[in-house]
């Protein structure tokens, strides 16, 4: 694989643009974030998978994540694969968090998974774009207005977003899904501390456990056991970064015990559990 890359990172912020090079068809793990992403196709082709929806990509699509998104990506060889990706958190722009406008509304309040593309067209016709590519210009130049263009294009790109979210239901017919796996994965997410086992999935949603292991993994790439372990994980995570005990963190997360939590926890971050009070 060979890759060529312009970055540019600073507290709370950063984008690069890359281009890849792969001898064969390529689809990277699922992971998420712990900040949001805002991701720009620059290739003719890749698929997405997000939260049991399949997003099909072209060029110039623009796809959004939130850090509670798990999602990966595939393409084929037919070209290099092009993006440009933006990841922030909200204290890059700190200075405009006080006011009453929510400038990630369109980025938080969505049924996750859903939502997440916006389409070259709309992206183009609003300007979203643009102003993506004048971030890349002024984040790989050294203008002196540079920092103060950084968070105008930040603040013009969320609020454009925001604006295409609320003005229609532009991502209808964009994506594919299984409806039965969509509910099961909304369920999950919202009752982390129940029986979650193949056997009471199976039961609560009138599905037979092969089918439900087989439609689960090629919707969201993750077996159920993955996907449930993972998305404990991440709510123990938050929970210990906002003060609470490793130990009530294991529990109100839906572990049975410390040591599969920090082991699973270990896998997913590369750190122990206490690392997330630091």
């Amino acid at each position: 694989m060979r890759e060529t890359s312009s970055h540019h990172s600073e507290k709370g912020f950063s984008i690069s643009r890359t281009k890849s090079y792969y001898s064969q068809p390529t689809t990277f793990p699922n992971h998420i974030h712990n900040h949001y992403e805002i991701y720009l196709l620059r290739s003719s082709h890749a698929t997405f998978k997000v939260e049991g929806q399949i997003y099909e990509l072209t060029e110039g699509d623009v796809m959004m994540f939130n850090s509670r998104e798990f999602h990966n990506i595939s393409f084929n060889l037919q070209e290099p694969y092009e993006r440009t990706t933006l990841g922030f958190t909200k204290d890059y722009l700190e200075n405009f968090s006080h006011t009453p406008y929510d400038l990630y509304a369109g980025l938080d309040f969505r049924k996750l998974g859903n939502g997440n593309l916006l389409p070259a067209g709309a992206a183009r016709q609003t300007g979203l774009l643009r102003h993506i590519e004048q971030l890349e210009e002024y984040s790989f130049g050294n203008k002196p207005e540079k920092q103060i263009m950084l968070q105008c294009l930040m603040l013009q790109i969320l609020i454009t977003i925001n604006k295409l979210v609320s003005a229609s239901d532009f991502s209808a017919g964009s994506h594919i899904h299984n409806e039965k796996i969509v509910e099961i994965i909304q369920y999950i997410n919202h009752n982390l501390t129940a029986d979650l086992s193949l056997d009471a999935l199976a039961s609560r949603f009138y599905i037979s456990k092969y089918h439900l292991s087989h439609l689960f993994s090629a919707s969201t790439g993750f077996s159920v056991k993955q996907y449930i372990s993972s998305k404990r994980v991440q709510y123990a995570q938050k929970l210990i970064s906002g003060g609470t005990s490793t130990l009530d963190a294991c529990v109100s997360a839906g572990f049975n015990d410390y040591s599969s939590f920090y082991k699973a926890y270990k896998k997913m971050y590369g750190t122990t559990p206490k690392s997330a009070k630091q």
